[in-house]
């Protein structure tokens, strides 16, 4: 296997001086167009040599804050895709996409198609998390989330993971065949109000049931854990499941944590507090059908207070359970 960050250490050592760019070839099984080198600048960049009728598939792969997106004629049949880096300071993450393309294309099979798909999941990583590393926000969020699906593991035996929608982009962060279940996380400062990102996460169209989740998770870094410690644990609980485990590192891929970043996530949570609201037809919301035509994405805040009214613990553990048998 290639070791990137040793590839381009040993180029660094050999960039002569007075010179422009300085390439080597990448080994791959199918000797693949693909340039490790060091520019006049002295960034690190691969360069990826492309028939000109492949630029339409690339034209989505765009600059991030993990790299610099290139693209130089070098006649009329073919060109030079290139990733620089961005972040001299930061080299490793600009290494970890590497290592990753040139791995793709050795144990998945060797073609440019195959790396630009690769190219366009780093994208979407990297507009949930900039810098390798999700915001304390959304960690809080997914934390949430992780909650959940690690309270049921067990009664699952990992299928939890399938109902897990909340990576997909869907209204419903957990969708059942009948009932649906909304997770709202909130740290100790601020948990009077629970937030409502738009008028179809609490609708209840097409189900039986909706339960809404609102947990308290704070920082504690005595007790707490770092979302890679908690991911860990339900990787564990998981390890009967491999299946899961794989569709469960996709799924955190696509919202932004991958494994391989794990030793820059210093902050630690706990879930104090929890509570389980049954959004029946008197639940306080705002749903499609109340809005006037023309008006969409109504975000809004729900009192606390209103929602312990509607406790819907034991109605969840029975559908659960149903679900579950």
């Amino acid at each position: 296997m290639i070791n990137i960050i040793n590839l381009f250490k040993m180029l660094e050592d050999e960039y002569p001086s007075s010179h422009d760019d300085y390439t080597r070839k990448i080994d791959t099984p199918d000797q693949l167009p693909i340039y490790a080198g060091i520019s006049a600048e002295k960034k690190s960049f691969i360069s990826i040599k492309m028939d000109t009728n492949l630029i339409a598939i690339s034209t989505d792969i765009v600059s991030c804050s993990g790299y610099d997106v290139r693209k130089y004629k070098i006649n009329e049949t073919e060109f030079d895709f290139r990733l620089i880096i961005c972040d001299l300071q930061n080299k490793s993450i600009f290494y970890t996409v590497i290592q990753d393309l040139v791995d793709s294309v050795s144990f998945i099979g060797s073609s440019v198609e195959i790396l630009i798909n690769r190219l366009r999941r780093w994208n979407i990583f990297f507009k949930h998390s900039p810098s390798g590393v999700l915001s304390k926000k959304n960690q809080i969020g997914l934390f949430g989330e992780l909650c959940f699906i690690k309270d049921n593991i067990a009664r699952s035996n990992g299928l939890i993971i399938n109902c897990w929608n909340g990576p997909k982009g869907e209204s419903k962060d957990f969708m059942f065949d009948s009932f649906a279940v909304e997770v709202k996380t909130s740290s100790q400062e601020d948990h009077q109000t629970i937030r409502i990102s738009n008028e179809n996460q609490l609708d209840k169209a097409g189900l039986k049931e909706l339960y809404l989740i609102f947990n308290i998770v704070n920082e504690d870094q005595m007790d707490g854990s770092t979302l890679p410690e908690f991911i860990k644990e339900i990787k564990v609980l998981l390890k009967k499941h491999h299946i899961m485990i794989e569709k469960f590192e996709e799924l955190l891929f696509g919202i932004g944590y991958d494994d391989r970043f794990s030793e820059l996530y210093t902050e630690r949570f706990i879930r104090s507090a929890s509570w389980i609201f049954n959004v029946n037809d008197d639940f306080p919301k705002i749903i499609p059908a109340d809005l006037a035509k023309g008006i969409s994405n109504v975000s809004y805040s729900v009192d606390f207070s209103i929602c312990k009214n509607f406790d819907g613990r034991n109605i969840l553990e029975n559908s659960l359970g149903g679900y579950f048998k």
